[in-house]
């Protein structure tokens, strides 16, 4: 299955509360888009479900998200 690039259109959290949902369906393969400053591995969500992601970037602060799988 070819990947489906994700962009995030609000700024990730600073608490794992505040983080933004990325909803797509489950088995559908997630990259980080071309210009994005983050570059995340590739995901593939198998069950529907919240999948929290924390970043810890070597330098700044963690932010959060939320990738949200659903079916169909």
């Amino acid at each position: 299955m070819k990947p489906r690039s994700i962009v995030l259109d609000s700024p990730a959290g600073s608490t794992s509360s505040s983080a933004p949902d990325l909803i797509d369906r489950v088995d559908r393969w997630t990259t980080s888009n071309r210009i994005g400053n983050l570059a995340l591995p590739t995901i593939r969500m198998n069950k529907p479900g919240t999948y929290p992601i924390r970043i810890n970037p070597t330098k700044g602060k963690t932010v959060y998200l939320n990738l949200v799988a659903k079916k169909g």
